[in-house]
């Protein structure tokens, strides 16, 4: 990610499922997502993937 485009595509795909909310700091190059209820990993993987990044690792 290197752009505020970047950011909006990341966090508006976490921020479609259901429970999920995402920050994305372009500096560190992650995105803080806050759960309120159960997510399985793979399903944030996915729609990060589908906005067309990837994930290094879910912690």
């Amino acid at each position: 990610m290197t752009c505020e485009n970047c950011k909006n595509r990341v966090e508006e795909s976490i921020n479609k499922i259901p429970g999920a909310a995402a920050k994305v700091h372009l500096k560190k190059q992650e995105a803080e997502v806050s759960l309120s209820g159960e997510v399985d990993n793979q399903v944030i993987i996915d729609a990060v993937e589908k906005a067309g990044y990837r994930v290094k690792s879910i912690q």
